[in-house]
């Protein structure tokens, strides 16, 4: 071993053992003093969950020391794969083990910033390392034995029976955190701009107490399909529709204020008694959609799997009657309103066959990937993929101003500007070349953006305030962006499976300019993009309207983005793109937005009014404008010329 690996693993052991979780609970401690979120203190409890997870990560390095012959370091990896120990039952022991010692740790203290932003951010930040990085290198290195599954692993897409491990693995990563989640978005408290969805005539209809049985039998309903399911097939589908259906009510309980003000009623009997115990556990802020509605739909698909393996209709009959049962007492119960289970059929219908969801929007994608259309009007060339930035310019600007105020909106515009020009300049920096004359790159966008505001501050305007307002509607920017991409070919991924990825089949895609990818089943990178945005954009304008501290609303967009780009960045196959010390150069630009946003989450600012403004005439007009700009810049050219930034694509 040469001496510069023995200090680089130093530094590395350093800077993973002793810095990266100091300075963890340093910001949490700051973001404590800066935050009003609810300090939950179990110390027994929040022992007991860091205890567990200390002894899942030494078992881990203990299991690559001895078993792969090196360190558990990713940069400076052991030499043999270990697929014994605790890593035959979980592929990534030690951040499960990180992340529980980060939540227990929390819980122990009572900090609500180390639950409530620490900990999440901290192991989406794990979950982007093992997919942005370890999961392709273990694969680069190992090739396919590294892709055996350990055993608590979610079962396979066969007809098969499942194994008890696949049924322990459903209950351990699909319904514990479920459980997990319900009663953590729970302990979020009521919050302040909550409403009420009931409608007049239900509110004097009666509680039947009776009717509590069926209601409370949901919480054995989910667990028992798990034990019935009699193909992996019918398991799987209930854990990814479970898991994804977790995610989109999740984040609906966190943007959606809607509360349920429960009807009331006087105990009577044992039913009448664990209704009011029910009702202790529920301050009715976990309502809309309903999820205990989802969740009997999805386990009633798991009774239909048993009936078309075994033959026997009977199943089926029972599982779907056993479900409206249960979204009934959700009525009559006074749990949930009317309101509440209608929201629930369409989340249910969306997320019940993961699979089939994930091919309609594969398919849109692939449409939208050869839609190229282009117009010559005598040396321009219109392409219509240039909608795509004028209508993202445009929700841009009038986002970003709602969001400042009207005293300050038209300063918007010109850190738009700044973005357009940003955007241009960078990527003609990094990845211009005779082929590629007129990129745009978003992080060259993200620096136009500061210089932009930074500039603007020298004219009066608030530098934080205005920042924020940009992140808040910056998703939606690259949103458009992103769908510019898919008819351009840019950003594109590298080869996927034939379920996986789409094709670009257009003459004029950048894809088919490269040999090995043209008609070839690729990431569709764009789209991975265009849902991540999508979840972040909803995030951040229910910060907004919560009126969170714009210091804490810029620091969530530079964190979330940067994991997401991280992740990302795996994916993609552009062959322009740099590599740095083992990672594309973006990827440490989404390492830099990661930290940056930490640091920039706990800088004082003053707390402002939440909400938008109604946008003014001048911004309607400056959004109009700089849309006509990025709209010419990003989808009119001149084919015919080789000046520089001339052209934007290939021509005949």
């Amino acid at each position: 071993m040469t001496a510069r690996r023995q200090v680089g693993e130093l530094l590395y052991g350093l800077l993973f053992a002793v810095i990266v979780p100091l300075a963890l609970i340093a910001w949490a401690g700051k973001l404590d003093q800066r935050l009003a979120l609810p300090a939950l203190h179990f110390a027994a409890a929040g022992a007991a969950v860091a205890f567990t997870g200390f002894a899942i990560m030494a078992a881990g390095m203990w299991s690559l020391v001895v078993r792969g012959g090196g360190l558990p370091m990713n940069a400076f990896p052991p030499p043999r794969l270990v697929r014994s120990g605790v890593f035959r039952w979980v592929s990534n022991p030690i951040y499960l083990g990180f992340g529980c010692v980060a939540g227990g740790t929390a819980l122990f203290a009572g900090s609500g910033a180390g639950l409530y932003v620490v900990t999440p951010v901290l192991m989406l930040a794990m979950i982007a390392l093992v997919v942005g990085y370890e999961r392709p290198d273990l694969l680069r290195r190992f090739g396919d034995d590294a892709r055996v599954r350990p055993l608590l692993s979610l079962p396979a897409a066969t007809d098969v029976p499942p194994t008890i491990a696949n049924r322990v693995a459903v209950i351990l990563w699909v319904l514990v955190p479920w459980v997990a989640v319900y009663f953590y978005i729970q302990a979020l408290g009521v919050p302040a701009d909550r409403f009420d969805l009931s409608l007049g005539f239900e509110r004097p209809w009666p509680v039947l107490q009776w009717t509590v049985a069926v209601y409370v039998s949901a919480y054995l309903q989910a667990p028992l399909a798990v034990i019935i399911a009699a193909s992996q097939r019918g398991l799987r589908r209930f854990a990814l529709a479970g898991a994804l259906a977790s995610i989109v009510v999740g984040i609906c309980w966190i943007v959606i204020p809607a509360v349920v003000v429960h009807r009331p009623y006087t105990p009577s009997g044992p039913l009448g008694q664990v209704l009011t115990f029910e009702r202790a556990l529920d301050a009715g802020t976990v309502s809309f959609p309903s999820m205990h509605v989802v969740w009997a739909l999805i386990a009633a698909d798991v009774w239909a799997d048993r009936a078309r393996v075994s033959g026997h209709r009977i199943w089926r009959v029972f599982g779907y009657l056993w479900a409206i049962a249960i979204a009934a007492t959700t009525i009559t119960t006074g749990m949930h309103y009317v309101l509440d289970i209608a929201a629930a059929l369409p989340v249910y219908l969306v997320v019940r066959n993961p699979d089939a969801l994930w091919a309609r929007l594969r398919g849109a994608a692939e449409w939208m990937a050869n839609s190229w259309r282009e117009w010559r009007m005598g040396p321009l060339r219109v392409i219509n993929y240039g909608l795509y930035a004028f209508v993202g310019a445009e929700i841009f600007i009038l986002v970003a101003g709602m969001a400042i105020g009207p005293v300050y909106a038209l300063s918007v515009v010109w850190v738009g500007t700044c973005i357009l020009v940003g955007a241009g300049l960078w990527a003609q920096w990094l990845e211009g070349s005779p082929r590629l004359l007129r990129p745009f790159g978003w992080y060259g966008g993200m620096a136009g953006a500061i210089i932009g505001a930074l500039t603007a501050r020298a004219a009066g305007v608030p530098l934080l305030p205005l920042l924020a307002s940009c992140a808040v509607a910056a998703p939606w920017l690259q949103i458009m962006g992103r769908m510019r991409c898919l008819v351009q070919g840019c950003c594109h991924g590298g080869s996927a499976g034939e379920t996986i990825g789409i094709r670009y089949l257009h003459r004029r895609s950048r894809v088919m300019q490269i040999p090995n990818l043209a008609g070839v089943a690729i990431h569709p990178t764009p789209l991975y993009s265009i849902i991540g945005n999508v979840v972040l954009g909803v995030l951040m304008a229910r910060l907004r309207v919560m009126g969170a501290p714009d210091a804490f609303v810029l620091g969530a967009y530079l964190m979330l983005a940067g994991i997401a780009r991280f992740a990302e960045e795996s994916f993609r196959a552009e062959p322009q793109t740099p590599r740095v010390g083992g990672l594309r150069v973006y990827q440490w630009f989404a390492i830099a937005s990661l930290v940056g946003g930490m640091v920039v989450s706990v800088v004082p600012s003053v707390a402002r009014a939440g909400g938008f403004a109604a946008p003014t005439m001048g911004l309607v007009l400056g959004a109009l404008a700089l849309a006509v700009a990025s709209g010419f810049a990003m989808g009119v050219d001149f084919p015919n010329s080789n000046a520089r930034f001339s052209r934007l694509a290939a021509a005949d």
